[in-house]
């Protein structure tokens, strides 16, 4: 295996990722075929993680984590009672991607069940209830979605507050139904990480696609091989080789 430790893959490593990433073997990587393999490399290393972080929370070693296993410290006693509520509301969220992510309902999670909760885009619950907690704080006026500025609210890169080109870009590319509005399922995506993962691979096709079919043979990839470079996309396909070691 060549060593992975540059931004540039060689010839033979884009080679051997095309070849893994085009399942039907027609020569060419589409989108739907990008995003496949992304997403169960995603899953196939978010489980190694967990199996590290499993063992160290699971104090009384008998294969399971409980929700007192996993919660942190924080008590909910307190002076404030402002602060008290916060405390309590978040320990109910947490409570409630618990019971989301035990899929077997036992009151305990697997390393699997656990992987969905430390890595929500593997379990469509736990996931929703993040994004059902991210409309309901900073959905100011109450409508149920999220507005371009509610949605960037304390990420804005103008000085004003205003909604600047590039986020009102990416706003229109969530909002699927186009009413100004982010709905759950919308954001989901974002929370998810589907949404950059998918705009990585429209910059791999747009970037490597010379004759504009929509498709990537090997010798197109390799042929962008230096454009790639410290792209989001260059560097997606560089976690994937050494993940899986090419």
């Amino acid at each position: 295996m060549d060593t992975v430790d540059q931004d540039v893959l060689s010839h033979e490593q884009l080679v051997k990722a095309h070849s893994m990433i085009d399942v039907n073997k027609d020569g060419k990587m589409s989108m739907q075929e990008l995003m496949d393999f992304s997403h169960k490399t995603r899953a196939a290393y978010s489980g190694k993680d967990v199996v590290t972080v499993f063992e160290e929370m699971d104090s009384n070693k008998d294969g399971k984590l409980s929700f007192d296993e996993i919660q942190t410290s924080e008590s909910v006693e307190s002076n404030d009672e402002a602060e008290k509520k916060e405390i309590e509301a978040n320990h109910a969220r947490e409570k409630a991607k618990f019971e989301a992510a035990d899929l077997d309902r036992d009151g305990l999670l697997s390393s699997q069940e656990a992987a969905g909760l430390f890595y929500p885009e593997l379990n469509e619950e736990v996931l929703k209830l993040i994004a059902e907690h991210s409309i309901d704080s900073k959905d100011t006026d109450k409508d149920g979605g999220l507005s371009p500025s509610e949605f960037w609210e304390g990420d804005l890169s103008s000085e004003d507050g205003s909604v600047q080109e590039e986020e009102m870009k990416e706003f229109k590319s969530l909002d699927a139904d186009g009413d100004g509005k982010l709905s759950v399922q919308e954001l989901m995506a974002w929370e998810s990480g589907v949404y950059h993962t998918k705009t990585a691979m429209a910059q791999l096709i747009a970037t490597a696609d010379k004759d504009s079919d929509g498709h990537i043979t090997a010798d197109e990839l390799t042929g962008a091989r230096e454009s790639l470079s410290g792209t989001d996309a260059g560097y997606h396909v560089l976690e994937w080789a050494e993940h899986h070691e090419l």
